[in-house]
């Protein structure tokens, strides 16, 4: 490790509803989204930038983006998002490409590259990477001369151990690893999806699963379970050298949700 690390976060599965007051399995998501807001300003307000890796909106309305937008300028750094399998990929492209919010396929800082994928299949719940993301992954990879590479998408490339939530991986995960395995300046993939945290390796490179800012999925479950626990995000610190420190935050649990 070398230098000052580059510190990010990543909040994912917020699942904003078009009415404010409105509850998903017991919890306003509002109130969730609103509360790691705060919980990253008290917390981590020496983050340079935050990736949201989809189901930014679980209705995918237009008044959910709008507050979303709202919601992610008062942090007061560059927030770069991409879709889940909630989202509407027309309306973020309108309500969440600002100043400080960007749909974007790639952004650069420092000695990083991000690279933030769309494994979204329109009308499904599984995910899926067509020819396309990996025409332009390879294009600028190639056109980069960042010495590191995060890749960020919504759904995980690989079994978390769970049977139904498994089945909504993205199908063809074994390209995505193949990739990685072939490109060495990757140093990691990041991803949402599976409402809990997971921590993986692969080829020496970590897959980090990271919990909703709303309610969470029951790790090991065969068949669709609640968890108790509170909303969470990850933190990462990226380093010169290409290693990096993460972790999960987890809220209070007396946070009033609902």
């Amino acid at each position: 490790m070398s230098g000052r690390p580059l510190k990010i976060l990543q909040l994912t599965d917020i699942h904003l509803l078009d009415d404010p007051g409105g509850d998903l399995r017991g919890v306003n998501t509002q109130r969730s989204f609103d509360a790691v807001l705060e919980h990253c300003l008290s917390r981590h307000r020496d983050s340079e930038l935050v990736v949201a890796t989809g189901d930014l909106a679980h209705d995918a309305g237009a008044a959910a983006y709008r507050r979303l937008e709202e919601g992610f300028s008062r942090l007061g750094m560059p927030v770069y998002v991409l879709p889940g399998n909630h989202d509407d990929r027309r309306l973020m492209a309108r309500h969440l490409n600002t100043d400080r919010v960007r749909h974007t396929p790639a952004a650069r800082h420092g000695r990083w590259l991000f690279v933030f994928l769309d494994s979204q299949v329109e009308g499904r719940v599984h995910g899926h990477l067509d020819g396309h993301q990996f025409d332009r992954v390879a294009r600028t990879l190639e056109a980069s001369n960042a010495p590191h590479v995060l890749l960020f998408v919504h759904h995980p490339p690989v079994p978390v151990g769970s049977r139904w939530l498994d089945a909504s991986r993205i199908d063809n995960g074994e390209a995505l690893l193949s990739l990685v395995h072939m490109e060495p300046r990757l140093r990691g993939v990041v991803f949402g999806h599976i409402h809990q945290t997971s921590n993986r390796l692969f080829d020496g490179r970590p897959l980090l699963g990271t919990p909703s800012t709303c309610f969470q999925f029951l790790p090991g479950a065969e068949e669709f379970a609640l968890d108790d626990r509170p909303p969470g995000y990850r933190w990462l610190k990226l380093f010169d050298d290409g290693s990096l420190a993460t972790g999960v935050e987890w809220l209070e649990q007396e946070v009033k949700l609902s």
